[in-house]
């Protein structure tokens, strides 16, 4: 009997099937032993060798013995057995995962921490940029000297200050040129002696349509006054004319300007 299960189990033979009837090679179910052919097995050649295998546990079993009520039982043990081990599983990959995420905590800032310093930065930058204001559009002079540089650019910057009315750099006020030289004239960084000095002259160049004077931005600033620009110009293409930039407590905004407004404004 022995040899009988092996021989048929390890040399494919022709059986007439017991589901269609047509003599073919076939599988025998473990259980019931029925033989059953391999389109109504649903297996290829190559995976019907796997049955045949001595060495492999791996078993056929027929639909019919599939769906019958000792299988199901047998099934859902198997199931869940199975949803028991995915928990388990789940349990010690969360385990391992806390235990990542402490380690990296360990030896790395986190993102909150990292905000925060962006933060912190930020604010000192601007705090350091708010004593500073930016000339553009200032001639430079041809002399080599460095002081001769110093002497014509603060004459120009005083000229422009007298122009708005405003009195004359300080002495602990500093003045310098911005980048390589080129073609272009660089522009004039002024660093006055408190930021009131430079809020001053940022207002009124404002008031006088001074547009080569402008305030000395950070990089996320000047992101910012990008984005807003292009907002601005956006809906004046849209034909929404009455939408303008203004600082409201120190911060730009999009400002819608009404009828009361522009009154206020001819009344001032």
């Amino acid at each position: 009997m022995v040899g009988d299960a092996t021989r048929r189990t390890t040399t494919p033979k022709r059986k007439k099937c017991s589901q269609c009837s047509k003599l073919s090679e076939f599988l025998s179910c473990f259980k019931c032993d029925e033989p059953i052919c391999y389109p109504c097995a649903d297996v290829s050649s190559s995976e019907a060798t796997l049955f045949r295998k001595p060495d492999k546990n791996i078993k056929f079993e027929c639909n019919s013995c599939c769906n019958s009520v000792s299988t199901g039982q047998n099934s859902n043990k198997t199931l869940t057995d199975l949803l028991n081990l995915v928990m388990v599983l789940q349990t010690q990959v969360k385990e391992l995962l806390e235990a990542n995420k402490m380690k990296v905590q360990e030896n790395q800032p986190s993102e909150e921490f990292k905000d925060t310093d962006a933060i912190i930065n930020e604010m000192n930058e601007r705090e350091r940029r708010a004593k500073n204001v930016l000339i553009f559009d200032i001639q430079e002079t041809n002399s080599t000297e460095l002081q001769d540089k110093i002497l014509h650019d603060k004459q120009k910057v005083n000229s422009i200050l007298e122009s708005l009315q405003l009195p004359n750099l300080g002495t602990n006020s500093r003045i310098r040129r911005l980048g390589k030289h080129s073609e272009n004239p660089r522009p004039i960084l002024i660093t006055v002696e408190n930021k009131f000095n430079a809020i001053s002259i940022l207002r009124k160049a404002r008031e006088a349509n001074k547009k080569n004077i402008k305030k000395d931005m950070t990089p996320m600033q000047r992101d910012r006054m990008k984005s807003l620009q292009e907002k601005l110009k956006k809906k004046i293409d849209d034909g929404e004319t009455n939408w303008t930039i203004r600082y409201i407590k120190g911060s730009p905004q999009l400002w819608k300007i009404t009828d009361n407004h522009d009154q206020t404004q001819r009344k001032k």
